[in-house]
């Protein structure tokens, strides 16, 4: 999804809009924000390995590891974030973004 909002953007504005189920601080925001790499480990699924589950074969391989590289540095729109862009019975939190190319700058 960056690397299209990147090629869309062409090094112009732009501003990036979603929910992205990822509070501050987490590495999703690290990778936009940052422009840090973060690695991931996940197991790859095999023949036998239950999707809906999770459930794994015993012997399944040994964790893979990929690294994203961020293809944008992009900043948060709020400063400082919200309290909360999400409210349930059992959930409050920030998870909604408004990230945006060194062009911007929020005034309010």
């Amino acid at each position: 999804c960056l690397r299209r909002a990147a090629a869309f953007a062409r090094g112009g504005p732009l501003v990036f809009c979603g929910d992205l189920n990822s509070m501050p601080g987490s590495d999703v925001l690290a990778l936009c924000e940052g422009g840090v790499a973060v690695r991931h480990t996940f197991t790859p699924m095999r023949e036998g390995d239950d999707e809906e589950s999770g459930a794994c074969e015993p012997e399944a391989a040994p964790p893979a590891v990929e690294t994203f590289e961020p293809p944008l540095r992009l900043h948060s729109a709020y400063e400082p974030p919200p309290a909360y862009t999400t409210l349930t019975d059992t959930f409050r939190g920030c998870l909604d973004h408004i990230l945006l190319t060194r062009h911007w700058r929020c005034l309010a």
